[in-house]
């Protein structure tokens, strides 16, 4: 069985340690970071590290961050198009980074979820304060997240983007636990707890 594994630059050195377990259940391994990738699209498709096509890997585990989301996309169609499988499929890839594509989908398999919305212009003070109130958590299409809670302060961040440009308000939250869960494909194959500084692994129904 051939396993591919595409990382990022900024992770290369730390998701090792997945390559190495990889090698102990597969008998072909390649690791690489996404930068290292070249597409071919055309007659032929073809998703090429060092002169090998992923295409013809039993399986791809893709580990995708916000600054390289566009190219792993097309990897993932690529992949998808000449049926390998993959660990997040196309139709789910962007909902990793749409805050509130993402809450309204757990919403939707009834899931509690923070109070939240999207709005794509900056003249958007009133509406904050009459949905959410203050403190409210601001959300940016680079992911940077910002803690306002008062609205002199609401004020100075909203005069900073231009009219059009996406921004996620959500209400912040004080969980009594966090759950952390690793999927791969439809299915968590791990998962495990934080309550205060104490962490345990953990079976999900």
């Amino acid at each position: 069985m051939k396993l591919a594994i595409i990382t990022t630059p900024d992770r290369v050195e730390q998701d090792k340690i997945l390559a190495r377990n990889a090698k102990k259940k597969f008998s072909d391994v390649i690791y690489t970071s996404i930068d290292n990738i070249k597409l071919k699209v055309g007659d032929e498709f073809g998703v090429y590290c060092n002169g090998d096509n992923l295409i013809d890997s039993d399986y791809t585990l893709l580990i995708p961050t916000l600054k390289y989301r566009e190219f792993f996309y097309t990897t993932v169609r690529i992949l998808e198009n000449c049926r390998v499988p993959t660990s997040v499929v196309s139709e789910k890839f962007f909902i990793i980074w749409n805050r509130v594509l993402l809450l309204r989908t757990l919403a939707k398999e009834g899931i509690k979820v923070r109070k939240a919305f999207s709005i794509a212009q900056n003249v958007v003070l009133d509406k904050v304060l009459k949905e959410l109130k203050l403190p409210v958590i601001i959300t940016t299409t680079t992911g940077k997240r910002i803690y306002v809670n008062n609205e002199e302060a609401l004020k100075d961040v909203l005069s900073l983007f231009e009219a059009g440009y996406m921004i996620t308000f959500e209400k912040p939250i004080t969980p009594e636990s966090i759950i952390w869960s690793f999927v791969v494909g439809n299915e968590v194959v791990a998962s495990y707890e934080k309550v205060e500084k104490k962490m345990r692994s953990i079976v999900l129904d």
